[in-house]
């Protein structure tokens, strides 16, 4: 069986990129829902999904790449020792076994391309199944994993970044929970939580002091 290696490869790859995004989504969506901020009101890039997707999935990326060989490899000897031409042969011969007497197609060639070419597809078919479900599984792993960090950090906000809003009067300690392209969403010692502009918050340098070390 040939392959033609550069659709293959842009196949890969688009599957890949499209992965990731997927993950980076899920991630981000799991991370901000204890927030009820949603993500699309934080304006990610694509290629910040998936740098995320990459950072936090990798692995489900992992184990994306070892059944997508696996299945490179496997379909291509399920091809190359005619496997699909075993079936056939098993199927028909059970088959033979059942009628009275043997038919014999006019054209036995194209019946046992066709015939090949149905083996194939369902053994494609069934590895495609299993890809997605995969997929799925991954999705809702790395959502849930996103979620129970956004857990912990509305647990503990001390974790995240000191930030004063620019314009915004309150003595309450803010902190940063996550920048997009257009907004951060910002949470202060009373859980409240705000959505500001990115040019509006400022750093304070308490993140950047050293800090004591707390006694275990």
């Amino acid at each position: 069986m040939k392959f033609n290696f550069s659709l293959d490869t842009a196949i890969i790859v688009t599957l890949t990129a499209i992965f990731l995004f997927a993950l980076g989504q899920a991630y981000l969506g799991g991370l901000l829902r204890p927030f009820y901020v949603d993500p699309l009101v934080l304006n990610f890039s694509v290629q910040d999904k998936i740098y995320w997707g990459f950072i936090k999935g990798q692995a489900p990326l992992i184990y994306f790449f070892i059944i997508s060989t696996l299945f490179y490899v496997s379909r291509y000897i399920f091809v190359s020792a005619e496997i699909d031409q075993k079936i056939v042969n098993l199927l028909r011969s059970k088959i033979k076994l059942r009628l009275p007497h043997e038919v014999k197609p006019h054209n036995t060639s194209l019946e046992d391309e066709r015939e090949r070419n149905y083996s194939v597809f369902t053994f494609t078919t069934i590895i495609i199944y299993m890809l997605f479900l995969g997929a799925i599984f991954s999705l809702s792993h790395i959502e849930q994993k996103g979620k129970a960090v956004g857990q912990t950090v509305l647990k503990d906000m001390e974790k995240q970044p000191l930030v004063k809003i620019i314009g915004m009067d309150t003595d309450l300690k803010q902190y940063r929970i996550l920048c997009g392209s257009a907004l951060c969403a910002v949470i202060d010692e009373q859980k409240n939580v705000s959505l500001v502009e990115p040019k509006n918050v400022v750093y304070l340098s308490y993140n950047f002091a050293e800090k004591p070390e707390k006694n275990s």
